[in-house]
């Protein structure tokens, strides 16, 4: 018959367990329908374009005994890759800003806050989706509720989720959030000869393989490991394998269980020359090994003719080993012959007449399976296009991905902050900070853009003018930019430009003062109607009025000189007789509507000057002495 071998399942205890008409013990069942489970789940989870990120609907709020104003919320449980997650996370809202104050020092405390509005939660898990039980609480009637976090995560990272809500104190809005971080952790791909772990990634992803057939140390069980990346292994725990390259990698597994050794299971007598005299032979044998003893002696089966069979299992060691048959009669035995065989020994043995074939079973268990590894491709990283210009504070800008377009699965930061609701190739920007964008491929593979810098150049004060007497004044010329240009508009219609700081208003109506930077570019404006004074004509200086208004006489002069100021000024002025080298002989006031003597009879003939001054403006007029 040859040597014939079985092969079987191996099971823990190394027993050789063939399957009975085909049907699988029920833990093999059992684990086989988990793996199939855990197929299923793997392959729903290949693509991004694949999962409809589940709603999650009906989270409970669960809290400890807390004081009635606070802030809470419970923690975020663990999750792992592919494997759906479910969990319910509880808060309280405070009731007035005393609790924020204990964290935030710049918030006053004591002050009652009047509700809440939950308005996104931010930084969750690629995969996973939220509902709250409600989106806004009036604090005065409920401070409790519940966010449900549910989906089927696909990316491996630790994520730091903010609940972002506006809170409302005295009537004002303001954004605040509630942090609360969340593992997820490499996924684990188990079947029958082996585990995997972190057996997907993007770019690359360095794989843990757990062996689940251990050999406890027995030399008989061996392993065979095709990594399906051109690396192979014949370790029982294999080093972690690193897969550098996008792709799809089948792993192969075999672990051979040779445990049981060789059985001599049959031994038939095909043929012998024994023969009774009365009906067939009455056959048994005897098996004796390498060192010549006996180690088996068969029953008698009785009048039976060839082929006769003899059922033995007896283990075999390295040798050889013999059979001999015999017939028993009535008085005394008679030998039919003896063969030799070993391990290795197949087909017929023939010793005479006497013809022996013998079963040998070397019961190796083979354990063949395969899983996957997935490394997927790091998608191209967006490009954010730069501001032309640095842009003046108050102004909007508009960031957007120029080199390449992803129409979904973005999400743009700000100063390492997701900005909520902002995921698509497109920001408005209306403050300075730091800037960027994330794309999410349909593998759950990130990349991130370069960063922005916006920067505001600052706009100049507002140019406040007064007006007096007709004349428009620049409040405050010292806060001018350093390079400008001033505006000047009547009813929008520019009437001016330049860098004087008073203007002469000769009509009525709305006057708008606008300075521009030179440097930078910015401009700040300001506005006030103005009704004039008919009565004053302020395209005449008050230094050309105070000019025409003084008279002084006779030039040139002997004894005296007068001074005369007309009503026309209002204010008084300073005199001062002097000679040319500066020298002052004479000084006083005149007043408006009087004549002022100034007496010069002890002065000797020649030149001098008088000099005149007031808030007006000032003069000088040369006289001659005769």
């Amino acid at each position: 018959m040859g040597n014939a071998q079985t092969f079987s399942i191996y099971y823990p205890n190394y027993a050789v367990c063939p399957p009975i008409m085909g049907i699988k013990p029920d833990y093999m069942q059992k684990f086989s329908s988990s793996l199939i489970k855990f197929s299923l789940i793997f392959t729903l989870t290949l693509s991004m374009s694949q999962i409809s990120f589940a709603q999650c609907p009906g989270c409970i709020v669960a809290l400890p005994t807390l004081p009635a104003d606070t802030i809470y919320l419970t923690g975020a449980p663990d999750g792992e890759v592919f494997v759906s997650y479910n969990a319910d996370l509880s808060f309280r809202l405070p009731i007035t800003t005393t609790p924020v104050a204990a964290v935030d020092p710049t918030v006053p405390p004591g002050l009652p806050i009047d509700e809440f509005n939950i308005t996104g939660v931010a930084g969750l898990p690629p995969g996973l989706d939220w509902e709250a039980n409600q989106l806004e609480f009036v604090v005065s009637e409920e401070t409790d509720g519940c966010v449900k976090i549910c989906g089927t995560p696909i990316v491996s990272d630790s994520f730091f989720v903010e609940v972002q809500v506006d809170v409302v104190v005295f009537g004002i809005t303001n954004a605040a959030s509630f942090p609360v971080s969340i593992y997820i952790a490499p996924g684990v791909a188990s079947n029958d000869g082996f585990s995997m772990s972190n057996n997907s990634g993007c770019g690359e992803t360095t794989v843990e393989f757990t062996n689940n057939v251990p050999s406890n140390g027995n030399p008989d069980i061996t392993y065979s490991w095709d990594f399906g990346n051109g690396e192979f292994s014949n370790q029982e725990n294999p080093t972690p394998v690193t897969y550098d390259q996008p792709g799809t990698y089948v792993v192969e597994y075999e672990a051979t269980i040779d445990t049981i050794g060789y059985i001599l299971n049959e031994v038939t007598v095909e043929a012998s020359g024994c023969d009774d005299i009365i009906g067939d032979p009455d056959f048994y044998i005897i098996i004796s090994d390498p060192l010549g003893n006996d180690i088996y002696t068969s029953p008698v089966i009785d009048n039976t003719p060839a082929p006769v069979s003899f059922s033995v299992n007896i283990p075999l060691e390295p040798g050889n080993y013999s059979i001999e048959v015999r017939d028993d009669e009535l008085i005394g035995d008679v030998g039919c012959g003896s063969v030799n065989f070993n391990q290795n020994t197949t087909g017929l043995l023939i010793d005479g007449d006497l013809e022996v074939s013998i079963n040998i079973l070397n019961p190796v268990s083979m354990v063949n399976t395969t899983d996957t590894v997935y490394v997927y491709e790091i998608p191209e990283a967006p490009v954010v296009g730069q501001p032309s210009v640095i842009p003046c504070e108050g102004t909007e800008i508009m960031l957007e991905i120029t080199d390449n377009a992803y129409p979904e699965n973005l999400q743009w930061y700000q100063d390492s902050i997701p900005l909520t609701g902002s995921t698509s190739d497109q920001l408005l920007v209306t403050e300075a900070g730091m800037y960027w964008v994330t794309y999410t491929s349909p593998d759950g593979c990130l990349a991130t853009s370069n960063i922005v810098d916006v920067q505001y150049e600052a706009v100049p004060g507002d140019p406040v003018f007064t007006e007096s007497d007709n004349v428009l004044s620049l409040e405050d010329a010292g806060a001018l930019p350093a390079s400008y240009t001033l505006y000047l508009y009547l009813d929008g219609t520019l009437i001016y430009s330049g860098e004087e700081t008073e203007w002469c208003a000769e009509a009525d109506g709305l006057y708008t003062l606008v300075v521009e930077d030179l440097i930078t570019g910015c401009v700040a404006e300001w506005e006030t109607d103005i009704l004039i004074n008919p009565e004053i004509d302020c395209t005449v200086s008050s230094e050309e009025i105070l000019a025409e208004a003084l008279k002084i006489w006779p030039n040139p002069f002997h004894d005296q000189i007068i001074v005369s100021l007309e009503n026309a000024v209002t204010e008084s002025v300073s005199l001062r007789l002097m000679s040319l080298d500066g020298k002052v002989l004479w000084q006083g006031f005149g007043n408006p509507g009087e004549k002022t003597e100034i007496g010069t009879s002890d002065l000797p003939a020649g030149f001098y000057l008088i000099q005149w001054q007031n808030a007006s403006g000032q003069g000088v007029q040369k006289l001659i002495k005769q």
